[in-house]
């Protein structure tokens, strides 16, 4: 049995390593399918546009292989083409900016990037020095953006805890 991740396990920019589940492998699927410290696994489809697309880097936080459902799409850095670090901020751009939901077919109800239609979006790839400034300009942002996420968050659940507790009575406001 070998552990994989499936678009559940995918969040913004983060991987949700709480409930990952095992499956049967092969050797020939092991091989194709297991992951690498720096891939970025996007989530291929979604019944809603806020998902598909959805990037996570994979820092191979769980010891032996772990592959990946087929649900998922795998970016992997190559040698002396592009950087772990520019793979992970290109695929986060592809989200964002909804590149990755412009290439699903239209009329359809669950959006679906697939393979083939990825491979097909190009890009100009910058010189490896040139995509090291870039990451170097964009991670302090993007951690300043997830910290933000992370604190909405945190205010949403507070919210909700209060609005809860006022409308059940079990908090008084007090003048």
């Amino acid at each position: 049995m070998t552990k994989y991740l499936r678009s559940a396990n995918v969040g913004h920019d983060a991987l949700r390593l709480d409930d990952v589940m095992e499956m049967d492998f092969n050797d020939k699927e092991r091989e194709s399918l297991s992951l690498a410290a720096g891939d970025v696994l996007v989530s291929e489809g979604s019944a809603g546009a806020a998902a598909v697309g959805m990037p996570a880097a994979w820092h191979a936080d769980i010891e032996g292989p772990v592959c990946f459902q087929n649900t998922l799409l795998r970016y992997r850095a190559r040698e002396g083409v592009t950087t772990r670090e520019f793979v992970r901020h290109w695929c986060l751009w592809a989200y964002e900016s909804g590149a990755f939901r412009d290439v699903c077919p239209p009329g359809v109800n669950i959006l679906h990037i697939g393979s083939t239609r990825a491979k097909a979006m190009r890009m100009k790839l910058p010189a490896i020095e040139d995509q090291k400034l870039i990451v170097d300009e964009l991670e302090p942002i993007t951690a300043a953006v997830a910290s933000l996420r992370s604190e909405a968050t945190r205010l949403c659940g507070l919210k909700a805890s209060l609005l809860d507790a006022l409308l059940t009575q079990k908090l008084d406001i007090v003048d």
